[in-house]
């Protein structure tokens, strides 16, 4: 009797240090996950910020290039109306006296040369509006297109990869990552 009591005994030793392990292995596989998660998140976050840390900066540094732009722009545009109006003033105050022959056909006079730039630059302003005009309805267009779909139809109305880059608005790296990444191949 006492054999058996003993061999009981042990049986339930053995029983409760096998359970007590098996609970053991349990509590530490949650524990490790959980540090383990913890250090992703931690990471993560980390990332997040130098990310947010590294936007604002750019962000910042674009709206400061853009305000020197449009201040350049501004003393472009004062230049150019300055210079207008003294052309105008010139032109008029001092008129060249009649000659007594005709003039030879290939001189220009200061009013001509004026008058071919102003009709020069209309043209190219309207070129340029034209153009506004139909990269517009372009975008209109391919605006429910994927950004891959978008190239392909681009490419495939004979648009130089510049022209489609700006077209779709993507940068020069986004774009050629793209090209990359999407393995697309541009005529």
């Amino acid at each position: 009797m006492i054999w058996i009591n003993l061999s009981i005994l042990v049986i339930n030793i053995l029983v409760l240090i096998f359970g007590y392990q098996l609970v053991k292995k349990r509590i530490e596989k949650k524990v490790v996950n959980k540090q383990i998660l913890s250090d992703i998140k931690k990471e993560m976050n980390g990332l997040i910020m130098n990310l947010n840390e590294t936007t604002l900066s750019n962000v910042s540094i674009i709206e400061e290039k853009v305000e020197n732009l449009k201040k350049l722009l501004q003393l472009a545009d004062k230049k150019i109306h300055g210079l207008s109006e003294s052309i105008e003033e010139f032109s008029q105050l001092s008129q060249p006296p009649k000659p007594k022959t005709e003039p030879l056909s290939n001189t220009y006079t200061l009013e001509k040369v004026v008058n071919q730039s102003r009709k020069v630059s209309e043209i190219k302003n309207r070129e340029k509006e034209e153009k506004k005009e139909w990269e517009k309805s372009l975008r209109e267009e391919i605006k429910e297109l994927s950004s891959n779909d978008k190239i392909k139809h681009l490419n495939e109305k004979g648009l130089s990869s510049d022209e489609i880059r700006k077209i779709i608005q993507m940068d020069k790296g986004e774009f050629e990552l793209l090209l990359n990444l999407e393995n697309i191949q541009l005529d």
